[in-house]
This record gives structure tokens, C-alpha cells and sequence, in this order.
């Protein structure tokens, strides 16, 4: 693939649309990628879920600005090239934003022509650095993440998150609670502008080192973006972590710096949010959740401690007939439709480890399976919502099979035509599992459908093309994925290239060909994330198998 082949992933983020959508037609129009948010806090979001190759942001913004973005940025994604643009010039404030990390500093009005050749060197810098994939080989592909923050000695966000993926694994093994804390040092951006980023790093770099002082061994503490630090507690429920967070609070209060007699003692926000050991979420929800506590504490005044769970349970203020009112009423009505969405996924979570635990070789399936689904789906540019309802149904896809008689599940040769019949029939058990739930009544075609072939040939209904759920043709190829990376009985975990091979074969006959490909993205992409199922303990697929 050649440099002008390539296509790259851009985030734009200006609270004008007028800007980002001009914007993104002249960065679009089959040359790149474009996603668009409307202020930092949305982006700084989706930088934490979805990889970007270049971020363009303005610099003024309400909520945060493009500078503290930048911070966040450069410590989630340090491979994304960071473009700055603001409608007042400035030659400090072109220092400062180089200075912090960003790649360029364009000043409005400018010139598109302009903005395209800055996005081609900033890409033009990470091609030759090897990233992405178009000169190296397939282990340039992956990018480098260090796992150790330079500044603060601790864990990246990255690394946070495979290690949370792992203990919640261990948890989940054994019945045991998990608690996540995330730690935001209260107005750090005005330290910073106020003081300089010296003393900016001087604080994180301080509390870093308390924080090591006071946490257990058994604790994962990680730097989880420019101002925030992230604390995974294994065998730790929400109230003992909150004992924790007190602890921490106090230590990070009582911290001796050397800092000018203005600046005051640096305060900080805890969020705490609790993983049972079943719960169906991904990582990335359960530390969202902690990061929604942190917000809430920083509206009750900073310097809080508060529980995810309890949010809800708080007294609701009096309500006025206005805008504001009803905003706050809807924020409190999905707080407990999610709840009581996530009490009945649990439970019929427990049923798809049921049939997980009668098929030795689907150990983990479903989990693998939705972390596919995601991916493809995030590839494919779907919302939120649309991309919570796959992972969910992804979860759930083969609850059917609870109906499934073990001898054909675990039968070692091929199955007669009436056994392989009464399989087929594990999608409409599923229904009939699943209908009576308003829940789930967006994710219920998608574990219908999911084994519907683009060409028509494949079952319950023999649904063709976009008739197909897109979800279901998102979940179908998920499904083929794990099916071939996993070890079984009677074959071995197909490598990397194989299924790329595979995928690319069967596109437009049994898979629909914008899903074929937009999972082929995400794996060359994210080779270090394939799972292997089946075996003792799950594997990372790299090569041929």
C-alpha cells in the first residue's frame, strides 16, 4: 500500500459545525476517516475507546480546552499527532501548545490547502516512524505503547487496561469483587496556566510516587490521562474501596511540595465504581462509570469522594419546569433503566456460562466474540448505542444452546442431519428465551439473525443482504472470527493471515462485504487484542497457526 493509498483515521473537535464539517469534507471525500465531537470532553471520550491517527481541535472551547485535550491525549494515545487551531494568534501560546506535545498551531482563518498539507506531513511523520502499517510489516502494524509513564513511573492507560482485563478475569474465576477508583487533580489546568507546566509536573510526578506509597501490592495504579490517575482494587467492594479513597485523599492532601505561596495545596476527585464478579460490561463501562462518579464529585464542589452506585440513590433536588429540570430527569431515568437493564443481563448472563461450561472448547466465546463486534462496529463509524446493542447481543448470542442436548454439543465427530437440525435451533430457542424482556428488544433480532449468510443460504429465515440486521452481519462475522482463531478438537487456531484470507474469500457470500472488510481493519490494525479460545489459558494469535 502506498502513502497516498492510505487511509487515516482524523478526530475533529470544535464546538462551530459549521467548522468541523468543513473540515472533515475537505480532510473526507475518500481520502480519510473522519469523526466529529463538538468540545473535548466528548473527544477525550472517544480517544479513550477508538484509536486516531491525527486530532485536529480548537483551542477555545466550553468545559476544557484544547490544550488540556492535548495533555489527556498525549497520555492516552502519544502516537496521535495533535493539531491545535485558535481564532486569537499568538506566539506564547504556539510555544506552549509545541512545547505540550502537539504536532502543529494554526490560527484561523486558514487555508484548507494549508490544514491538508499539515495533516500529510503529521502522517507523513507517523509512516515513517512505522506506524500504521503501509511500510513496515505486519509487526509494525502495532503500534508501541510503552507500558511505564515517563514522567510519573507509573502504569500508561494502556497497560491499565490489560491489567484490569486481568484481574477481572481472576475475580470473576472466584467469586470475588472488583473496585475501580479514578483519581482527577481538581483545577489542574489553571495550576498549570497560573504556574507553568514544571510545577504541573512536579505535582503529578509527587503524587505518583505517593500514591505507590499508599496503595496494596495487589493494586494496579496507573496514569490514566494528562491530570487522572486510575487504581484497580482486586477482592475489593465499593465500600472498602471507599475506606481506600479516604486514605488516598488524605495522603495526596498532606503532600509536602515546593509550590509558590499562591498556588495553594492541590485537591483531588475520586470516582469508585464496583465489577461483581459477573457482571457484563467491558472494561472500558466499568471505568467510565468511575470516571461519571469523578464528574459528579466535581459538581458537588471538588475535593469528593462518590460512589457510582449510590448516584441514583441520592435525593433528587426540586425539580422546576424548565429545560434544566428535564434534562435532570432524564439523566435520572436512564441512571435507572441502566441499572435495571444490567440486574437482568446478569442473570441471563449466568445462563450463556451455563452453556460455556457444557463445551469445553468455547471457554470465554461470547467475551471474545463481543470484543470482535465492537471493534468491527467501531471501525464501521455506528453510534453509542448501536455499538452498546452489539456487544450486548454479542454476549448473549449463543444462550439458545442451553437448550442443546450436551452429547450433540461435545460430540466429537461430524452430527447427522437431524442432530445438526435441532442446532440450528438454538437461535429461535434464544427468542424464545429472550422475548418477554423489553430490554433487549434492539438486541433480539441481532442473536436471531446472526447466523444469516449475505448470499441467503444460512438460517433461521434465510435473510439476505442489507435484509439482514446489520447488527446480526456485524455479529455473524464476529462469531466466524473466534470460530477460527480458537482451538477445537478437530482443528487448530487458524493464524492471522489465514483469516484475513478467509474473510476476504468469503465476502459477498457468506459475510457482507463493508463488515468483511471493516473487521480485515481492525485486525491488521489490532493484532495484539486477538484471543484465543479454547486452550487453558487464553493466547495471543500472530502468526499462522
Amino acid at each position: 500500500m502506498s502513502r497516498s493509498d492510505y487511509k487515516a483515521d482524523i478526530l475533529v473537535v470544535d464546538d462551530e459545525p459549521g467548522v468541523r464539517r468543513m473540515v472533515c469534507e475537505a480532510l473526507g471525500a475518500g481520502m480519510h476517516r473522519c469523526a466529529e465531537v463538538e468540545d473535548a470532553i466528548k473527544a477525550y471520550d472517544l480517544v479513550c475507546r477508538k484509536h486516531f491517527d491525527v486530532l485536529i481541535s480548537d483551542m477555545a472551547m466550553p468545559g476544557m480546552t484544547g490544550l488540556e485535550l492535548l495533555d489527556k491525549v498525549v497520555a492516552v494515545q502519544p502516537e496521535c499527532r495533535v493539531i491545535l487551531i485558535t481564532g486569537v494568534g499568538s506566539v506564547e501560546w504556539a510555544k506552549e501548545s509545541i512545547k505540550r506535545g502537539a504536532f502543529d498551531y494554526i490560527e484561523k482563518p486558514f487555508d484548507l490547502h494549508d490544514l491538508r498539507q499539515v495533516v500529510a506531513e503529521a502522517l507523513r511523520g507517523r509512516v515513517a516512524a512505522g506506524s500504521g502499517g503501509i511500510d513496515g510489516g505486519k509487526e509494525l502494524r502495532a503500534e508501541a505503547v510503552a507500558r511505564v509513564d515517563g514522567l510519573t513511573g507509573l502504569l500508561t492507560h494502556r497497560s491499565f487496561f490489560d491489567e484490569l482485563a486481568r484481574l477481572r478475569a481472576l475475580c470473576r474465576r472466584h467469586s470475588h469483587p472488583l473496585a475501580v477508583a479514578v483519581i482527577d487533580v481538581d483545577v489542574f489546568g489553571e495550576l498549570n496556566l497560573r504556574h507553568g507546566h514544571g510545577i504541573g509536573d512536579l505535582v503529578l510526578r509527587e503524587m505518583g510516587a505517593k500514591l505507590r506509597r499508599v496503595v496494596r501490592d495487589s493494586d494496579v495504579l496507573a496514569r490514566f490521562g494528562g491530570d487522572e490517575f486510575a487504581l484497580a482494587m482486586p477482592e475489593t467492594t465499593v465500600d472498602q474501596a471507599r475506606v481506600m479513597a479516604e486514605r488516598v485523599r488524605r495522603a495526596l492532601r498532606d503532600l509536602p511540595l515546593s509550590l509558590p505561596s499562591d498556588a495553594g495545596a492541590p485537591t483531588v476527585s475520586i470516582g469508585l465504581a464496583e465489577s461483581q464478579s459477573g457482571f457484563i460490561e467491558s472494561e472500558s463501562d466499568l471505568v467510565n462509570r468511575a470516571i461519571q462518579a469523578v464528574h459528579a464529585g466535581k459538581r458537588q464542589g471538588r475535593d469528593q469522594i462518590v460512589v457510582w452506585e449510590e448516584i441514583t440513590q441520592q435525593d433528587a433536588p426540586p425539580l422546576e419546569a424548565d429545560q434544566g429540570s428535564l434534562a435532570q430527569m432524564r439523566e435520572r431515568f436512564s441512571h435507572i433503566h441502566q441499572q435495571l437493564k444490567q440486574a437482568y443481563l446478569e442473570s441471563t448472563r449466568a445462563l450463556v456460562a451455563a452453556v460455556e461450561a457444557k463445551e469445553p472448547y468455547t471457554e470465554r466465546h461470547s467475551m471474545a466474540v463481543a470484543l470482535y463486534a465492537e471493534g468491527i462496529a467501531r471501525i464501521m463509524g455506528l453510534g453509542g448505542d448501536q455499538i452498546a446493542g452489539i456487544r450486548t447481543a454479542a454476549m448473549l448470542h449463543d444462550v439458545g444452546k442451553i437448550g442443546i442436548p450436551d452429547s450433540i454439543l461435545n460430540k466429537p465427530g461430524p452430527l447427522t442431519d437431524s442432530e445438526y437440525a435441532l442446532v440450528k435451533r438454538h437461535t429461535v430457542m434464544a427468542a424464545q428465551i429472550l422475548e418477554h424482556t423489553s430490554f433487549l428488544r434492539n438486541e433480539l433480532p441481532i442473536i436471531v439473525h446472526h447466523h444469516e449468510w449475505w448470499d441467503g443460504s444460512g438460517y433461521p429465515e434465510g435473510l439476505a443482504g442489507e435484509a439482514i440486521p446489520l447488527g446480526a452481519r456485524i455479529l455473524h462475522v464476529a462469531d466466524a472470527m473466534d470460530a477460527m482463531f480458537s482451538v477445537r478438537s478437530y482443528k487448530q487456531s487458524f493464524g492471522l493471515e489465514r483469516v484475513i484470507g478467509e474473510l476476504r474469500q468469503e465476502s459477498a457470500r457468506q459475510f457482507d462485504p463493508i463488515v468483511a472488510e471493516a473487521a480485515i481493519a481492525w485486525l491488521e490494525r489490532n493484532p495484539d487484542q486477538i484471543v484465543q479460545s479454547g486452550a487453558r489459558q487464553p493466547s495471543l494469535v500472530a502468526a499462522e497457526g
